[in-house]
């Protein structure tokens, strides 16, 4: 699979910015993804065929997708040496999103909120052991 990033509800100009300087140099694409595809799964943004069974995804009053709650970013087909040179392109260009995922078979069929939660209990579970 080729490599991109999937960039959830990071919208603000300063962050793209910094995101473009901090990836440029590595030729990565990078993806922003939009409230209507929240429904999809990781997977299915990403561009693998449709997992089968969805986790659930929560929705507004009307049915439309719900925005997340905090910025994400997922990486697809990265390489462990790749991987770790996004991240520190990423820390020395100090963009800030708390929230990263490598695409796994495990989360390919998770939805965008699915996967959001399950990143805030890992992050709030490491960060009490400290």
């Amino acid at each position: 699979m080729r490599e991109q990033i999937l960039i959830f509800n990071a919208d603000d100009s300063e962050t793209k910015s910094r995101l473009r300087r901090a990836l440029m140099p590595l030729r990565v694409r990078v993806r922003a993804v939009g409230e209507t595809d929240y429904t999809k799964t990781i997977g299915e943004i990403a561009g693998l065929t449709p997992a089968p069974g969805k986790n659930s995804v929560s929705s507004d009053p009307d049915g439309n997708p719900a925005a997340l709650s905090d910025p994400m970013m997922v990486f697809v087909g990265f390489s462990s040496a790749r991987l770790d040179a996004a991240l520190r392109s990423l820390r020395k260009n100090s963009v800030s999103i708390p929230y990263k995922a490598v695409l796994t078979e495990s989360n390919a069929g998770w939805t965008p909120h699915a996967l959001l939660a399950e990143l805030k209990k890992e992050h709030a579970m490491t960060h009490r052991e400290k």
